[in-house]
């Protein structure tokens, strides 16, 4: 059996410093680490993480951030291999877990942490953001705002948008709210079709959805519905491939939110073209030539 090895920290608001580490950093850390960093901000406060530099073994090495005073609360992500991320917690408290196999060590990481203004609920009732809730929904899934109760309890629900829908030719779609954050618990789908013979081009020019690739995400499928082929999944991860092309007259897009943590969403326009292989600027110069 290897070594293992457990330490933990606290801070809360008035203690120092802003940043921690890996063991032994910017050296390589151990096999079999297991080490805790509770987070405790003031009142009407919230933790804002910030890993600035991630060097782990992608895939065996974790670090895990939980929203509350331990690691039996929920999850808000994980990082591993290279990734970088923010985090921030819907309360005053935040736990983070740094554990690592038996073999294949690297550099380790890097994390600076904040105590922002919690966010509010005042005039905002109906809504969410990234970090705590004033939606009616929020009492289920205890993730209200901290003035939701002297705002919102007995205000009646904003209705939630209507998405989705059946769509033809060209137009664009884009999450609830949009440039806003959009609601948790949102389900949206989008069939798009074009003329017959001709299929349905995608792209989508702004994205920002919860960090979760799995809570959060947009699917779109190269048929009439959700069943069809998948072809692409996108997420807050996703900065490449996001142009989509279908093989058919019809194209489906369906938007899934879970009921914690939001981002602005997505905007993306549709057009039509005439064969895979043409974008939509050429698709309509060839139609024209037609007429």
């Amino acid at each position: 059996m290897g070594f293992h090895r457990w330490s933990s920290m606290w801070w809360n608001s008035d203690s120092g410093p802003r940043e921690f580490f890996s063991p032994s950093y910017p050296s390589t850390y151990p096999n079999y680490a297991n080490c805790a960093w509770f987070l405790q901000t003031g009142e009407l406060q919230v933790v804002s993480l910030n890993f600035t530099f991630v060097d782990l073994e992608s895939g065996w090495d974790f670090i895990r951030v939980y929203d509350g005073p331990t690691a039996q609360h929920s999850l808000l992500g994980s990082v591993t291999g290279n990734q970088r991320a923010t985090f921030n917690s819907s309360s005053r408290y935040m736990t983070v877990v740094f554990s690592t196999d038996h073999s294949v060590t690297r550099q380790g990481f890097r994390a600076e942490w904040a105590f922002i203004a919690a966010p509010m609920c005042k005039d905002r009732c109906g809504s969410s953001n990234s970090r705590c809730s004033c939606e009616s929904s929020c009492e289920r899934y205890g993730r209200c705002c901290h003035d939701y109760y002297d705002y919102c309890y007995h205000v009646t629900p904003t209705p939630v948008p209507a998405c989705g829908g059946s769509l033809y030719g060209s137009g664009s779609i884009s999450s609830p709210y949009y440039p806003s954050y959009y609601h948790d618990n949102a389900y949206c789908v989008w069939q798009l079709s074009a003329p017959a013979g001709q299929n349905v081009f995608l792209s989508f020019q702004d994205l920002d959805l919860d960090h979760c690739c799995n809570c959060d995400y947009v699917n779109v499928y190269d048929g009439p519905s959700t069943p069809s082929r998948l072809i692409g999944k996108l997420c807050q991860n996703s900065s490449s491939n996001l142009d989509f092309q279908s093989f058919s007259s019809y194209m489906t897009v369906m938007f899934r939110s879970d009921y914690s943590g939001v981002g602005r969403g997505f905007k993306a326009y549709f057009s039509s073209s005439l064969n895979q292989n043409t974008g939509p600027e050429e698709a309509e110069a060839k139609t024209e030539d037609k007429e």
